[in-house]
């Protein structure tokens, strides 16, 4: 059904193309990758592979190398998956990605350990183990980080909020006071106009 509505759409098809031989090749790749067309996808696949390793973008070419090395191991041809999930791992050193390193870790431990070299697969396995933690440890860093922020922000909140209540405290007094001031002054012209005035002070 995803092939069938990707090859039915020319706009959607023709956007891929624009975007690069290697963008539409790997699009291909992945269409055919969850139609469960290992063969198709692979030829998809090592034509964006060709484009990929002639530029700078290792991201890129990680992220074709893993799919290379999935596609291989749907394939059941233990050695090409090694191989590509190697050149990720080398690239995901590169790049200093963890959580990368811990995924091809574990692959790599597998597959060696289903080729019965058990040296290397427990070289990867403990890799993918100290990766695992780092990145637990990481997380744990980064939770404890953000609960500080949210502290500071609360906190800070706090503070504003004590600072509007006494605003609006004092605002209120001195609205009392001019109101008492006033009552004053009309309880006193009252009162002055209760008296008789003399002739004096008319005149005066």
């Amino acid at each position: 059904k995803t092939l069938d509505y990707f090859l039915s759409n020319p706009d959607l098809v023709r956007s891929y193309q624009n975007a690069g031989v290697s963008s539409y090749n790997w699009t291909l790749g992945n269409v055919y990758f969850y139609s469960n067309k290992p063969e198709l996808t692979l030829q998809h696949y090592k034509l964006a592979e060709e484009t990929l390793e002639k530029t700078y973008d290792r991201n890129s070419r990680l992220l074709i190398y893993n799919s290379l090395a999935q596609t291989h191991q749907a394939l059941r041809d233990t050695i090409n998956a090694i191989h590509y999930y190697d050149k990720a791992y080398q690239e995901g050193k590169s790049l200093n990605s963890l959580s990368s390193l811990l995924s091809t870790s574990n692959a790599l431990g597998s597959l060696y350990a289903g080729r019965s070299e058990f040296e290397k697969a427990y070289r990867y396995s403990s890799e993918a183990a100290q990766y695992k933690d780092t990145l637990q440890k990481l997380a744990a860093q980064r939770d404890v980080a953000l609960l500080e922020v949210e502290r500071e922000n609360n906190q800070r909140e706090k503070d504003q909020q004590e600072l509007a209540e006494k605003i609006r405290r004092r605002t209120n007094l001195q609205y009392m006071a001019i109101t008492i001031a006033v009552a004053a002054f009309f309880f006193f012209l009252l009162i002055v106009g209760m008296f008789p005035v003399s002739k004096l002070t008319i005149r005066l």
